[in-house]
């Protein structure tokens, strides 16, 4: 739709002899042949808006990936440390058990239940220090890096750090 233009006024005209006084009234419609364009601009700044919320949309969910990765990871440690104590109290369990037998104290059942018991808690040891190693990968991976420059360069990754 072409802009109109209007105006009216009051239009004095001075000549040699005499003068004259009126009001003037215009109207004006603009003509456009070629004026393209419009459309695909258009078009092209709705592409724009949309890419640009998606990639808000992407970000933010990037975000809450980073956040609860990180939060895993870090209750998975915490849970390392308490699997050690269980080591330790599994292979005093297991030293203690294997005195009661020597002594005729213990059956050849009891020495092997200890020893089933420690090995039990080995493995749950070996299962979350895995479990961990996965968390750390995904941390990572949410990260877009694997803090390690040379391997950042060599993936074409950015070489940005992110929480551990």
């Amino acid at each position: 739709m072409p802009d109109l233009e209007l105006f009216a006024g009051y239009r004095t005209v001075a000549g040699a002899v005499s003068m004259g006084h009126g009001i003037s009234l215009g109207l004006t419609v603009p003509l456009t042949f070629f004026d393209y364009g419009q459309g695909e601009a258009q078009r092209a700044d709705a592409k724009s808006r949309f890419a640009e919320a998606k990639a808000s949309r992407l970000r933010r969910a990037h975000t809450a990936r980073m956040s609860a990765e990180a939060a895993r990871l870090a209750e998975l440690e915490k849970g390392l440390a308490a699997l050690d104590q269980m080591v330790r109290d599994g292979l005093t369990l297991r030293k203690k058990a294997r005195l009661l037998y020597s002594a005729d104290e213990a059956s050849i059942a009891e020495l092997l239940d200890a020893y089933r018991v420690t090995e039990a808690v080995h493995q749950a040891r070996i299962d979350a220090i895995e479990e961990i190693l996965n968390a750390r990968l995904e941390v990572m991976s949410a990260a877009g890096t694997h803090f390690n420059t040379a391997l950042d360069k060599a993936c074409g990754a950015s070489p940005r750090r992110g929480p551990r």
